[in-house]
């Protein structure tokens, strides 16, 4: 373990997904209330910047806890130590859905996943074989569609949520369509001629062009959803509203977990560390009626989080 411990200091650092930061900066204020310790610093960088800086930072980049809107996967460990890989502990933290958001003077939308597939996808099946995406507006799509222009915007390729939207939609549709051959299950790529439009600082920026745009589709988490309901309006997506209960059941087919990554052997390293994060943990915060319910997380089942709980305290019992 020693590979990974880092110097001892007193500031916990996180990083992680624009998603969490909302969760992240409320607890650190009721940990800085309730504790004498500094207050965390989060940096908000996106999923896959945060797991580089979890798991490959140098003694200056390297963070203590990682928020994610995915689950770290082999592909994001590389060439990553044995003893590193093992020295991380996953901790779910709630659930949350990708909303397809417009502007409420925009046309109420019920799409299908395999719709956002024939509009996002880079290539797609026309006359037996793989083309370029030729779709330029919903109707050419299916019909009864808006005729209105294919623009999403949406984050960009070091979202988490950007990696889970893609693989919910144009990778699991693809598995249905036998061009793709040997990338069945596995396609991934979006369109590039500007029918989606990545934006970089995700949030404010997103949510402006959305709502000046009314022939524009914003890919949104539900946190940031209800934090601004009353200024756009959501797409169903295969019939399913993305609602607490939706997705909370999993009914809605865009859902997710969110998770926190910490590495054990660092605990006893940070002062505070262990403290925070079973303040995060703690029903207080991310249970049925907890604090971070207010900002759009929506809990796991109570089962899951004793579960959760549990094994916290099992990994870390003897740090």
């Amino acid at each position: 373990m020693s590979a990974v411990r880092l110097e001892a200091h007193d500031q916990i650092h996180i990083a992680g997904s624009h998603t969490l930061e909302p969760f992240a900066q409320y607890v650190s204020q009721e940990f800085s209330k309730g504790t004498t310790f500094p207050s965390p610093i989060y940096k908000s960088v996106g999923s896959e910047a945060a797991i580089d800086m979890l798991i490959k930072g140098d003694d200056v980049m390297r963070i203590d806890i990682a928020l994610l809107s995915k689950n770290i996967d082999h592909s994001d460990l590389g060439q990553t130590k044995v003893e590193e890989v093992n020295d991380i502990i996953q901790m779910p933290v709630g659930l949350d859905g990708i909303v397809l958001a417009n502007s409420r003077e925009g046309a109420k939308l019920r799409l299908t996943r395999k719709d956002l597939f024939f509009a996002l996808a880079a290539e797609v099946p026309l006359r037996g074989k793989l083309e370029k995406n030729p779709y330029k507006t919903w109707n050419q799509i299916r019909p009864d569609l808006p005729k209105q222009k294919i623009l999403v915007y949406g984050p960009p390729v070091s979202s988490g949520t950007r990696q889970v939207f893609v693989e919910k939609v144009i990778g699991e549709q693809s598995r249905t369509m036998p061009e793709y051959l040997d990338y069945c299950g596995k396609y991934l790529k979006i369109r590039r001629d500007g029918a989606y439009v990545a934006i970089i600082d995700h949030d404010e920026t997103l949510l402006d062009e959305v709502m000046n745009n009314k022939d524009a589709i914003g890919i949104i988490s539900y946190g940031l959803y209800m934090q601004n309901r009353d200024a756009v309006r959501y797409a169903t997506v295969d019939g399913f509203a993305p609602t607490y209960e939706n997705i909370e059941s999993g009914k809605y087919p865009i859902s997710r977990k969110l998770f926190m990554y910490v590495h054990g052997s660092n605990i006893p390293q940070v002062k505070g560390i262990r403290t925070y994060i079973e303040l995060f943990l703690s029903e207080e915060m991310i249970g049925d009626n907890g604090q971070l319910s207010d900002l759009g997380l929506i809990p796991l089942s109570s089962a899951e989080r004793l579960k959760n709980r549990i094994e916290w305290l099992k990994q870390t019992s003897q740090l």
